[in-house]
């Protein structure tokens, strides 16, 4: 009687996974919350004010255990389209299997048909066709460090091929890829100086079909992959972490290098950074061929009527968009201690080309900083050491400029990053204060316009000791039609999303809102709280003395800390003063309950 054994394990970001893990959990309070805004009831309408609890996952389909797809590494295979993972036959998936031990090899070596045959030979197993073929190569014991995708060996062009022309179709390994590390392949490829890096040449051999499976298959084109598989017979335990399914049509050499060379190249590149690299002006990777692109083709942007029943909608869920979460969201970075005593913080920022839907059916191609606009809210404290790791990834180039105190290459100013490279930005946070980040790379408004910003909070030695409630808001515009007049005024991207959302606060609950205005194209913009006076704070709440009023006026990176409290319940208007920018998205509510 078959017998079937659960292999997986859950979840998590670890440092393993190259391109990070993030889990949102929503416990019933915030579950309840959800449910009022999609049912349109308060949420102590549902028994106890609890309602449904939930994580909300972002990663990448590369993330944990999955199977590799033709279409992830090219659109054709052969002369016709690469196969998806729905058109892979389910019986592949379901097959006798046999266990190869290559432990004793050394990380990065090469998997050869006489090491299959002699691996074959030593259990005296004859492959059969349609059988799973799984690699032991020792490097799950490394699962959940840094260095665990270089460890292990793997797979190359020889190899798969001796095992696809014995008829199998799927075949499993414990490290990070079914090829050698990439660390090997991109030294072997500086030292030939190749036109082409050969790497993934286990996949150049035959595409690979997948997905990720765990139980369920989530996707017909990627999709969530789940967890790793733990494999094995007694003490000989497996941890299967890639699956590839081979198809039957050759990959050519010349479809590889059209559909895969230069994204390979470019991850390569980025793959070669180690956390030890010092950092200098030439810390950063670049690629050599640089593309600049300004704007989408014509035509793509909304039509004035859409835009203006989009400003009349009900705003609901935004594709791309979190703005409940981010008002109240800090990323306080990976924390470590130095042997000086000192903290640093380590951050991962990526630039990234998203289509996000910045109203009600209104999408705009944006460049984002960790996939959103605006980036995430950067939070230290005055004298930390701080890491911040960019990578681009985008279709043009990119820098990241921190205003504060820092050595002129780590101001992001003239250190340009092409598409695929990185560079290490690391300086001590000074001074205390709200500040801001952005790109710098010419001409910079278009960079901005599109979204590339974000806040950046270094808090004080001496704090004070009360402890507000803490708000973050970026307002900014979007140019739809990039005629460089916007179209759209915003906060924390979206049009009117805190207008339909309004934040809930309480009666005298001091609330201190750090207020970013990253708006192009309009010289001023503002911002005017209702029916209550606030202090502002220029840039450091713990140190100057603040102003009393009820409106504040900004230029463009003009920022505020604005600390208030109301005395009354009620859902009272915050927004621009400017009645266009109202108008066209600026405005938002408070709901002040007792």
């Amino acid at each position: 009687m078959p017998r079937f054994v659960d292999l997986s394990v859950t979840l998590d970001d670890v440092p393993s996974e190259r391109v990070g893990v993030r889990i949102r959990y929503v416990d019933h309070r915030a579950g309840a919350e959800e449910m009022a805004r999609l049912f349109g009831v308060p949420a102590s309408a549902f028994p106890g004010g609890l309602g449904w609890a939930g994580e909300e996952l972002t990663l990448i389909t590369h993330a944990g255990t999955h199977m590799d797809a033709p279409w992830h590494y090219g659109p054709m295979s052969e002369n016709g389209p690469a196969a998806r993972i729905a058109e892979v036959p389910l019986e592949w998936c379901f097959a006798p299997g046999v266990v190869l031990d290559f432990r004793d090899k050394p990380d990065g070596a090469e998997i050869r048909p006489r090491d299959l045959e002699a691996a074959l030979e030593q259990i005296g197993h004859a492959l059969r066709a349609g059988e799973i073929v799984l690699l032991m190569t020792g490097a799950d014991r490394y699962w959940g460090a840094p260095d665990y995708p270089d460890r292990g060996s793997g797979l190359g062009r020889d190899g798969t091929l001796w095992l696809v022309e014995r008829g199998v179709r799927v075949i499993g390994i414990d490290a990070w890829g079914m090829d050698r590390s990439f660390a090997v392949m991109r030294a072997e490829y500086e030292a030939t100086r190749a036109r082409v890096l050969s790497a993934r040449e286990a996949h150049r051999a035959r595409p690979v079909a997948g997905d990720g499976i765990h139980g369920r298959v989530l996707s017909r084109e990627g999709g969530a992959r789940g967890r790793r598989l733990d494999a094995g017979r007694g003490d000989r335990r497996l941890r299967i972490t890639r699956c590839a399914i081979m198809n039957d049509r050759r990959f050519t050499r010349r479809a590889f290098v059209a559909a895969a060379s230069a994204p390979l190249a470019a991850l390569a590149a980025r793959q070669a950074r180690a956390d030890k690299l010092p950092v200098t002006e030439e810390s950063h990777r670049v690629q050599p061929v640089q593309t600049h692109v300004h704007a989408p083709p014509p035509g793509t942007a909304p039509s004035p009527s859409a835009i203006e029943r989009a400003l009349q909608q009900t705003v609901g869920t935004l594709r791309g968009l979190r703005p409940e979460e981010f008002v109240r969201r800090f990323d306080w970075g990976k924390a470590s201690t130095l042997p000086d005593g000192r903290t640093l913080r380590e951050y991962e920022i990526v630039a990234e080309d998203r289509e996000l839907e910045v109203a009600p059916g209104v999408l705009f191609p944006a460049w984002t900083y960790n996939g959103s606009v605006p980036g995430p809210t950067l939070r230290c404290t005055q004298g930390d050491r701080l890491r911040i790791r960019f990578r681009n990834n985008s279709v043009s180039e990119h820098t990241i400029h921190f205003h504060g105190i820092h050595p002129i290459h780590m101001d992001g100013a003239v250190e340009v990053v092409k598409q695929g490279g990185s560079y290490v930005y690391e300086f001590d946070a000074e001074p205390a204060g709200l500040h801001l980040y952005h790109c710098h790379v010419p001409p910079v408004a278009l960079h901005l316009s599109r979204g590339l910003y974000g806040a950046f909070i270094i808090g004080s030695r001496n704090p004070r000791r009360d402890r507000p409630t803490e708000l973050v808001m970026v307002a900014s515009g979007w140019d739809l039609d990039f005629d460089e007049r916007n179209e759209l005024y915003v906060v924390n991207g979206a049009a009117n999303y805190y207008r339909d959302h309004p934040i809930r606060i309480r009666v005298g609950e001091r609330v201190r809102l750090y207020f970013v205005n990253m708006l192009e194209h309009d010289p001023i913009n503002s911002l005017h709280l209702h029916a209550t006076f606030f202090r502002s704070y220029r840039t450091d709440a713990a140190d100057e003395v603040g102003e009393y009023t009820d409106i504040i006026t900004l230029c463009q990176a003009d920022r505020r800390i604005v600390e208030f409290a109301y005395e009354y319940p009620g859902t009272y208007m915050f927004h621009a003063h400017q009645n266009k920018f109202a108008e066209r998205g600026w405005m938002a509510h408070f709901e002040v309950v007792p």
